[in-house]
């Protein structure tokens, strides 16, 4: 008798309730939006690094090439929506600074360049956001390097080797992804 006063309960319950029919068709439209950010370039500068190895004739540019291998990568050219390039930049120089940031192919071919960032004499907290709407220009899909350019604006004064000044340049990038089902 203990023994079915137990089950009863058990079996009038699993007779008796409610089912609902799992759809799986929920999925659809279903959007998947992970937004991933990466450093990708850090250097300084002080005023040696724009003189030759010998230290005496002023060069006005100094260049980094970062490589960049994932974009040619089908997935993330099928789900990558958007890149903000970000910078943040310390001038300790008594002379602006113009970086210019561009993607190249393998052959050094340029495929896009950011808008060029102009840095002012003195300028220790500079900050700056450049937005790359990948669906409008797929181009970039073909970058397999970027190359940054730091160039001291000529002043008609040669700078001062020794001098201790320094430029400090980071940049990011911050990846937005959109996959549908």
């Amino acid at each position: 008798m203990r023994y079915t006063s137990k089950i009863l309960p058990f079996v009038l319950l699993v007779f008796f309730s409610c089912v609902k029919d799992v759809d799986f068709d929920q999925t659809n439209g279903f959007v998947l939006s992970p937004v991933y950010r990466s450093a990708f370039t850090y250097f300084t500068a002080t005023p040696a690094k724009f003189f030759d190895p010998s230290g005496t004739v002023q060069q006005n540019s100094i260049s980094d090439v970062g490589r960049i291998d994932f974009f040619q990568n089908p997935t993330v050219a099928e789900t990558l929506i958007q890149m903000d390039f970000l910078v943040e930049a310390r001038n300790q120089f008594n002379r602006d600074f113009t970086i210019t940031i561009e993607f190249q192919d393998d052959n050094g071919n340029p495929i896009y360049t950011l808008i060029p960032i102009i840095i002012s004499a003195n300028e220790l907290n500079y900050t700056h956001t450049e937005v790359i709407d990948l669906r409008n220009n797929p181009q970039v899909f073909n970058t397999t390097q970027i190359v940054i350019t730091a160039e001291v604006q000529d002043t008609g004064t040669p700078l001062n080797p020794s001098d201790t000044s320094e430029f400090e340049f980071e940049s990011a990038i911050v990846f937005y992804i959109e996959k549908r089902f």
